[in-house]
């Protein structure tokens, strides 16, 4: 029963958290999209601008007017078929200047972090089902020790000591 529920914990909780990393990423990628429009409504430049954009996990390319790329365009940043990228992670839009931005949350630094969660809830579930294992044990033979004594006694009694 315990090995049920804790399965069910681990599973729910893993995909709060993935909903919730989903969410995080989204709100990142729609606050840095408009900074980027604020950006370019300073003048900012292109080059300047991807500088600006990119962190940690975010990743930034701008096709200006004339066709120029700034940024890094890596397969990551190119949006995939129905089994590459969810469409959530990748934002693109038209700037006020005529050029084109796509910023990217990659997932790496995400995956490693879920990856990780997920090996500390198996070691934790391992170890609390050893442990409530040896305290049922503990708590059974302590709970059942005066039954076995009345069976010592009856036995005792059946070979005919009556004493």
């Amino acid at each position: 029963m315990l090995a049920a529920v804790l399965l069910v914990v681990s599973v729910l909780t893993d995909v709060v958290v993935d909903a919730q990393t989903r969410s995080d990423l989204r709100g990142e990628l729609a606050s840095r999209s408009a900074q980027a429009d604020d950006l370019v409504a300073r003048g900012v430049g292109p080059a300047e601008l991807v500088r600006r954009l990119e962190g940690p996990g975010i990743r930034a390319v701008v096709v200006a007017p004339d066709g120029s790329l700034y940024g890094t365009a890596t397969p990551a940043l190119r949006p995939r078929g129905p089994g590459g990228r969810r469409a959530d992670q990748v934002v693109q839009q038209a700037l006020a200047d005529g050029s084109r931005l796509t910023l990217v949350a990659t997932e790496g630094p995400v995956d490693e972090a879920r990856q990780r969660l997920r090996r500390t809830m198996l070691w934790l579930s391992v170890a609390a089902l050893v442990v409530a294992g040896m305290v049922t044990l503990f708590t059974t033979r302590v709970a059942l020790a005066p039954l076995d004594a009345m069976t010592g006694l009856a036995r005792s009694i059946t070979r005919g000591d009556r004493g």
